[in-house]
């Protein structure tokens, strides 16, 4: 009689310090390759730099541990600039001042999963509240305007690398995780 099948055994979540190595390895190894993937995607130094940065972020953000890393990381950035492009489209298509009045919820959906978006809506705009003004300026410049972490910086006055962490903290608070130190 065959033997039953065993359930695999799970594995256990990377802690924080295997996943800052793990990313810090992935860097060294293939930030010139990344970059080069990305600039000639994105024909943009900047945004390459911006990208890649957001990709490193999510994989510092994966519990699991992925077998393929160098694999992982690039599909992130490919579906990041897969983003950016379609924002692009839509930002040119429509104009920026129909973008900041642009309803995505015209197509009415199913109530619960209205309900649900509108839930999750609140909970992130609360979260917005919360953040200082400048952290929340630099994020929703650079999330929902899609304007360069450079263009931020020289317009508030900062670093690029202070901008980079006001949004680095943001997404983090954004999606309910302690970020480390304070924003002001």
């Amino acid at each position: 009689m065959p033997k039953p099948l065993e359930d695999p055994k799970p594995v256990a979540p990377a802690t924080d310090h295997e996943r800052r190595r793990r990313v810090g390895e992935l860097f060294a190894e293939h930030n010139r390759a990344l970059m080069s993937f990305l600039t000639a995607r994105l024909h943009c130094q900047h945004e390459a730099f911006d990208v890649a940065q957001e990709a490193y972020v999510r994989m510092l953000q994966l519990d699991q541990p992925v077998s393929f890393h160098k694999a992982y990381l690039f599909r992130i950035a490919q579906n990041l600039i897969t983003d950016r492009v379609r924002r692009r489209i839509v930002r040119e298509h429509f104009g920026e001042d129909d973008m900041l009045d642009f309803n995505l919820l015209q197509v009415e959906p199913e109530p619960d999963r209205r309900a649900l978006a509108q839930a999750e809506l609140e909970a992130v705009q609360a979260r917005l509240a919360e953040l200082p003004e400048k952290c929340r300026y630099a994020f929703e410049q650079h999330i929902f305007l899609d304007r360069p972490v450079r263009e931020i910086a020289e317009q508030m006055n900062l670093g690029e690398r202070m901008v980079r962490l006001y949004i680095v903290r943001a997404l983090a608070h954004c999606r309910g995780e302690d970020a480390a130190g304070d924003t002001e």
